[in-house]
């Protein structure tokens, strides 16, 4: 759906959720959106929604309490007041347009989350890469100083069943996507920049235009608040420039919040020395690799301006188990372990194999299912070059989403491509999740790595092996 964002309106949205009684989400299975679903219903709100297809999060509501379909059609709406869409929805979908015609309000996901976050003291993490971990590490903080924030992570904390943690505090911590313009809505809030780079081309066309969007969003900031930002990013460093409010800069090479001695702990995750405005301290993390450790100097710094004490915040970070989709070991099938990952970004990709290779003393066989064919006809080189420390690699069709074919944009041109980058290395294209599977279950048992990435629902080749005996 092409979005007008400047006709959207937060205070419409604000007053929708004072006065609405029966909300009906249109794309609920997607996490950003469930989440919505779930702060709903908790304030007594009579919620439903349905998604193209089933799974486990649809499931999920439903032993929530929510009722949930499969495919859209006209009698979800029942006697439903307001309509909560995603950019997803096709403006000709016969749902969506019922509810128009019937003087349904229509909010669009961000809007809905924009009057929720700015009726607190909001902090919006935004950036290519990084936002739900560092949203869900800066609520953990949070929540240790005893400040009780309403948090909304674009994945799932166990420690908080899901991807919301319900507070009463006065800060309202969450992930603000960049994907689709939606971003300039959440105003006057304090933020975190994590990182960027050219992505969601779809929308912006170039990475110019994508910067200057952030721009107009970094200039929207509380003047009384603060934006945290990556140092070691030049365009978030210029980004960070725009906003009226104090700056606070973080990096692994530069920063005010920097860490130095990086190294793998003992037991798992990863240890190092933090040096900051008042000094230096060890952390320990449950997670691994330096891109965690920049999250976790993102969130120490936010907390920080909070008001959080340095030493509480950091020791809050070694209680933090991560999240769902983020280097999560699901378990073994014969002598091999499953690890799955929500990269879907060239970087990400790099980053989730480098630690791998640093931290998993096993031969590692990357599954890589394509998220959008945009992203991948934009990045397909960049894909191609990304597994360099990956033994054997596994490309699957692209997962399409919202998108169309693109003619010549396929998973098989991309492993054509990845194969001729390092021709020494055993590169596969299975086109089908179930073949996928099949393929992996016959030849990867004995002692590999098996690490599962993407966007997608590539993650249930992941959990079809762990079930293997």
């Amino acid at each position: 759906m092409t979005l007008d964002i400047d006709q959207m309106n937060v205070q419409r949205a604000r007053a929708a959720v004072e006065t609405c009684q029966r909300f009906h989400f249109m794309g609920v299975g997607g996490v950003g959106m469930s989440a919505l679903a779930r702060w709903l219903a908790r304030r007594g709100k009579l919620v439903s929604g349905c998604d193209r297809s089933d799974g486990e999060r649809l499931e999920f509501l439903r032993r929530e309490g929510i009722p949930t379909h499969t495919g859209h059609d006209v009698s979800h709406l029942r006697e439903a007041d307001c309509l909560v869409y995603t950019t997803a929805i096709k403006p000709t979908n016969a749902e969506f347009l019922a509810a128009r015609e019937r003087g349904l309000v229509t909010l669009h996901r961000a809007e809905l989350l924009a009057a929720i976050a700015t009726s607190r003291k909001g902090l919006a993490v935004t950036g290519t890469h990084g936002k739900s971990t560092t949203t869900a590490l800066v609520g953990t903080i949070l929540e240790a100083a005893g400040l009780d924030p309403l948090v909304f992570v674009g994945g799932d904390a166990p420690q908080w069943g899901g991807n919301v943690r319900f507070g009463d505090g006065e800060w309202c911590v969450f992930e603000a996507c960049e994907s689709d313009g939606t971003i300039v809505l959440y105003e006057h809030c304090s933020q975190v920049l994590t990182s960027l780079e050219p992505d969601h081309l779809d929308q912006y066309g170039t990475f110019d235009n994508l910067q200057a969007f952030m721009r107009r969003f970094a200039a929207s900031a509380a003047e009384e608040g603060f934006l945290v930002y990556c140092a070691d990013s030049e365009a978030a460093a210029g980004v960070a420039e725009a906003a009226p409010c104090r700056r606070v800069s973080y990096g692994l090479q530069a920063g005010e919040y920097r860490a130095v001695n990086i190294r793998p702990r003992q037991g798992g995750g990863t240890a190092f020395s933090m040096l900051s405005p008042t000094g230096r301290r060890d952390v320990r993390l449950r997670l691994y690799g330096p891109h965690n450790v920049a999250n976790a100097l993102a969130a120490v710094a936010a907390a920080t301006q909070v008001g959080v004490e340095e030493d509480l915040a950091v020791e809050a970070l070694a209680t933090f188990p991560g999240i769902g989709r983020r280097f999560e070991c699901l378990g073994t099938f014969g002598a091999s372990i499953v690890l799955d990952d929500y990269a879907h970004h060239p970087t990400e990709v790099a980053a989730v194999l480098r630690t791998a290779r640093e931290y998993l003393d096993r031969p590692i066989v990357a599954i890589f299912q394509p998220h959008l064919y945009s992203r991948t006809r934009d990045f397909m080189d960049d894909f191609a070059r990304a597994f360099a420390d990956a033994d054997e690699v596994v490309f699957t069709e692209i997962y399409p989403a919202r998108e169309e074919p693109i003619p010549g944009v396929t998973g098989e041109e991309l492993a054509r491509r990845a194969a001729a980058v390092r021709p020494d290395r055993p590169t596969h294209y299975v086109p089908t999740l179930p073949e996928v599977t099949d393929f992996v279950r016959h030849r990867y048992r004995q002692g590999w790595a098996v690490i599962v990435m993407g966007a997608g629902d590539v993650r249930k080749v992941a959990e079809a092996l762990v079930k293997e005996p």
